[in-house]
């Protein structure tokens, strides 16, 4: 028998950006045309995307799934970052607690955000440095039966303008351009996994294998916490957090040079063949 241990690495960070000596004040300031008049340009744009991401959320498919869900309280967030001429590069937008909510609406935010008019940019920050503009929205859920609807309501997160970001970061990875930065950490987190996998004994007698789901808080201090793990089995769930709990702590994530906690999810295959190995 044939063991697989199999780690998949996506994009389980936030879109972040990588620090260097440039500063982060004044931060990065977008300027909707239609906020152009507006005295706070910021609460303007808050507000028309919030309202833009209800009306998404009030739409036949995705009401249906608001009424399944337990809770009444919607939390969601959207993170974009601009082009040097104003147009929209990246985009992503997350319900939390909300997958199905999430998904059924990706389509048509990702429509909006590809429709947002060109904005104006002040205080752009020159390369490498990348702004990103995050946004979070809180909504009420009225579940009448004649007519649900959602109702926006004060978050205690207000958007201030694009902050700068580092993800957390192994020492071999610190100093990194963000595309290397976040690839180094990938394959730190692999080199980790790998050294520490061990197949349970039990799990290889009884043919057992499959996917541990698994995600984790790296706090201010850069330490791995909360870790919790969620899979068909439990002998393969502790496998997963005991491998996970020998990571070692490593520089936390930034916000405009400023420590903050990051949440990172990893899933991990226990895999299990009667084919004889590839030669490499």
């Amino acid at each position: 028998t044939r063991i697989i241990m199999c780690v998949l690495l996506a994009n389980t960070f936030p879109m972040f950006a990588q620090e260097t000596d440039g500063t982060y004040f004044p931060q990065e300031q977008i300027s909707h045309p239609d906020c152009k008049d507006a005295e706070d340009k910021n609460q303007c744009l808050y507000q028309l995307l919030g309202e833009q991401i209800s009306q998404i959320l009030q739409q036949k498919k995705s009401l249906k799934i608001l009424s399944k869900m337990k809770q009444d309280t919607i939390v969601a967030s959207l993170r974009v970052i601009f082009e040097d001429d104003g147009r929209v590069r990246e985009s992503e937008f997350s319900v939390y607690h909300g997958k199905k909510l999430m998904d059924a609406s990706k389509k048509a935010i990702r429509t909006l955000m590809s429709n947002l008019p060109v904005v104006d940019i002040q205080n752009r920050k020159p390369d490498p440095i990348e702004s990103t503009h995050v946004f979070h929205f809180k909504y009420s859920f009225d579940r009448n039966k004649g007519n649900p609807k959602l109702y926006s309501t004060p978050g205690k997160r207000s958007y201030k303008g694009g902050i700068v970001e580092e993800i957390p970061a192994f020492p071999s990875c610190k100093g990194l351009p963000q595309k290397e930065a976040r690839a180094c950490f990938q394959n730190m987190m692999k080199k980790h996994i790998s050294h520490h996998f061990r197949y349970p004994e039990e799990a290889l007698k009884r043919g057992i294998s499959g996917i541990v789901h698994t995600t984790m808080i790296i706090n201010k201090k850069g330490e791995f916490t909360k870790i919790r793990v969620k899979g068909d089995y439990r002998i393969l769930e502790l496998e997963a957090l005991r491998i996970l709990s020998l990571l070692p702590r490593i520089f936390p994530g930034l916000q405009n040079g400023k420590p903050v906690s990051i949440p990172y999810s990893i899933p991990i295959t226990f895999g299990l063949t009667n084919s004889n190995p590839k030669k490499m």
